[in-house]
């Protein structure tokens, strides 16, 4: 089964010799939607991993996620009713900018945690610094024990990034911000559940992103999450 469908996965089967199923990633799809070329969504990556085997063992996609990290805890949970900032993002075009998270922290009336990797603590504790009242566990917990904490968190509040998808994937509302990747690219939330959102600055910009990883400038002045801030602001009103 090749998830990947990249250069290295490709000499693997090859060398194997082996029967294999590959994902379709789309890329071409994906090349004419970051130029404008392309209109219409990528189908979501769930339906295309189980769409890569479906034909020979019969898979459907599942109504829901399974349960996941059931017997995992954090010792550092609060234990009141409480919000989680998935702070941190590899690339600079997914990550929250300092207005979006200035204003979840003006508008949440639970406790907040803040969670991230070892990169991301610095970023986490000048946030703390600003506002003595959340919880700084960014860089500090281990990847299941902030699973744990999504888990039992009333809501969630993360940029495109792998947080994002397991915070759906535990059941608990994520609220989603996009900046120069869109969910047009198939990777938005997969069976949010209920109490999900979606900012985008889809209202003024379109659906067609700046790039498909976010790694790359923005092409927009104000820029793609500064928009997406304004968007948040405007529900917020």
């Amino acid at each position: 089964m090749d998830l990947h469908n990249n250069v290295r996965s490709r000499s693997v089967k090859r060398s194997l010799k082996l029967i294999s199923f590959t994902v379709d990633k789309q890329n071409v799809a994906k090349w004419l939607l970051v130029r404008g070329w392309r209109k219409q969504p990528i189908p979501h990556v769930v339906e295309r991993y189980i769409h890569s085997f479906s034909g020979a063992f019969g898979a459907k996609t599942p109504d829901a996620w399974p349960p996941l990290f059931t017997e995992t805890t954090c010792a550092s949970a609060p234990d009141e009713p409480f919000a989680v900032i998935a702070i941190g993002a590899t690339h600079a075009g997914k990550r929250l900018n300092g207005v979006i998270i200035d204003q979840i922290l003006q508008q949440e009336t639970r406790k907040v945690v803040l969670v991230g990797g070892p990169d991301d603590r610095e970023q986490g504790e000048a946030i703390r610094a600003q506002h003595p009242f959340v919880l700084q566990l960014a860089g500090t917990t281990t990847l299941a024990e902030s699973a744990a904490l999504m888990r039992e968190a009333e809501h969630v509040y993360a940029g495109d990034t792998g947080m994002m998808h397991l915070a759906a994937a535990l059941g608990t509302a994520v609220t989603s911000f996009w900046g120069c990747t869109r969910p047009g690219l198939g990777m938005a939330p997969w069976k949010p559940a209920e109490g999900s959102e979606v900012i985008s600055p889809d209202e003024t910009l379109g659906p067609r992103p700046c790039s498909k990883l976010g790694n790359r400038s923005c092409r927009h002045t104000p820029s793609c999450m500064e928009r997406t801030a304004s968007e948040f602001l405007v529900k917020q009103a």
